[in-house]
């Protein structure tokens, strides 16, 4: 497995369970090594999110979608939203 996302700060588990949910919902497999720290609470510095090598680029992909791109409304929602 390779690792595709670190998570670190404040969310960092949140950001990574989501993030694991995601990819799962797509039919990747996945894994957050140490993921029973996460379950118990335990600090953890970094998550690391891991996939297949062979799924690495795709799951990079849909993740970029998912959390790095942040949905705009489209502009007939904002007119009514002013209205």
């Amino acid at each position: 497995m390779v690792r595709i996302r670190t998570f670190t700060g404040r969310g960092r588990r949140i950001e990574a369970q989501l993030a694991r949910k995601i990819l799962e919902a797509e039919g990747i497999p996945c894994a957050l090594p140490g993921e029973r720290a996460l379950d118990l609470h335990e600090p953890m510095e970094l998550v690391q999110l891991l996939v297949f090598k062979k799924d690495a680029a795709q799951a990079t992909e849909i993740l970029q979608n998912y959390l790095d791109n942040p949905v705009d409304a489209p502009a007939e929602a904002e007119a009514d939203i002013d209205e």
